[in-house]
């Protein structure tokens, strides 16, 4: 199914922060739903697999603390796993989101609209402070261990 340029009355209007009003011209090129489809797809797919990973990693720790067992291998392996998929998700979601409004962008020939590709910094920061927290549970773990031992 193909929408085409003309179906549109030659505008697209676009919100932006501040109720400001814009208006741009939508000419040639078809835009075809299935390459938008394949495209969102991506995107969504990319942000479904991060948070069924990263969910599925905390509810290990969960379960580890719910047992009364905050400082053991599981729960800094999982801390640690959770901060690199934090970590990489700093490059790969804007990745797929740049593919995404990339093709969006492409039916707009305009001049004024600009497609930036820049990292998520929450997610670098999200990932480094889990990753630092990974490595306190991680010798938390290990004076568990040699108090258990000594005990």
């Amino acid at each position: 199914m193909l929408f085409r340029s003309d179906n549109f009355a030659g505008y697209l209007q676009t919100n932006i922060s501040q109720s400001v009003q814009l208006s741009f011209p939508v000419e040639g090129g078809d835009v075809t739903l299935k390459t938008l489809a394949w495209s969102g797809g991506l995107m969504l797919m990319a942000y479904s697999a991060l948070s069924i990973v990263v969910t599925f990693y905390f509810k290990k720790i969960v379960g580890q603390l719910l047992k009364g067992h905050p400082f053991n291998e599981i729960c800094y392996r999982a801390l640690r796993i959770n901060g690199f998929i934090f970590m990489a998700a700093t490059i790969i979601i804007p990745i797929f989101e740049f593919i995404f409004f990339s093709q969006m962008v492409d039916v707009i020939t305009s001049p004024e609209i600009n497609l930036d590709f820049s990292i998520n910094a929450n997610y670098l920061w999200i990932g480094m402070i889990l990753y630092i927290l990974a490595k306190i549970f991680e010798y938390g773990a290990t004076l568990q261990t040699s108090y258990d031992e000594t005990v």
